[in-house]
């Protein structure tokens, strides 16, 4: 048992150094909103769907 574990260890220890993860390129675009007479929001969720927005906020 004890001679499987060092070079089970060795692999395992090798796999994770060795593993590069893969990011795909992206963008992220942020761009200013000002509503007028709006409540101020701390955190929140949004979604449009045609021309109306849903804003969900604390």
């Amino acid at each position: 048992m004890k001679k499987m574990l060092l070079p089970f260890l060795a692999f395992a220890f090798y796999s994770a150094i060795s593993a590069q993860p893969t990011f795909e390129p992206f963008d992220v675009i942020l761009e200013e909103v000002a509503i007028d007479n709006a409540p101020a929001l701390q955190s929140f969720a949004w979604g449009t769907h045609e021309a109306d927005w849903l804003l969900l906020g604390v």
